[in-house]
């Protein structure tokens, strides 16, 4: 059975970076890993949806600071 894909949220003024640990144990444990690059949004909406244009159908989310903003928009 495939393994749920993740999508992790970097924090304001980070980048995908900030996920590197985990995205990389994440990876090897078998999971798809998408690290949206959130900069150039207007807000937390605009970020919301360009993560789930890069979003498989069904997926775990964790965000970091802002990010966790971000998926609170998400769910």
């Amino acid at each position: 059975m495939p393994k749920t894909p993740v999508m992790l949220l970097p924090g304001l003024l980070c980048d995908p970076w900030v996920w590197r640990h985990q995205r990389d144990a994440l990876a090897a444990a078998g999971h798809a890993v998408v690290v949206p690059d959130l900069f150039g949004h207007d807000s937390l909406q605009d970020m919301a949806r360009a993560a789930l244009d890069l979003a498989p159908q069904r997926f775990a989310l964790a965000g970091h600071s802002m990010g966790a903003r971000v998926a609170l928009e998400i769910v």
